[in-house]
């Protein structure tokens, strides 16, 4: 049987970046239901974590990322998710198996 982990705040902002940047990249219309569809989160949740990233500057009212949001996705992605995963605390997939 195949749970859902619970993710970190940090998972779930790299998952909202990742899929404006990706939306950016295929030149898809980005919307908030497309954002909530893509980063597996309910609405009222997904706002309220875009108020932080567009706080921290790191996305634009409009949704696009700022250069400061691909630098934090560069650094979280890049240095501190494989030290994380080095000791099982980032789990890329978003999924643990238990056994039944």
């Amino acid at each position: 049987m195949r749970l859902l982990a619970k993710r970190t705040r940090i998972q779930i902002y790299v998952d909202i970046l990742r899929a404006i940047h990706m939306m950016n990249r295929r030149g898809a219309r980005i919307s908030l239901y497309a954002v909530e569809r893509a980063s597996g989160l309910p609405y009222s949740r997904l706002t309220t974590h875009l108020s932080k990233l567009r706080a921290a500057g790191l996305v634009e009212n409009g949704l696009g990322i700022t250069l400061k949001g691909y630098e934090f996705l560069e650094d979280i992605v890049g240095k501190v998710a494989p030290l994380l995963a080095k000791y099982d605390l980032w789990n890329e997939s978003g999924t643990v198996q238990q056994e039944e």
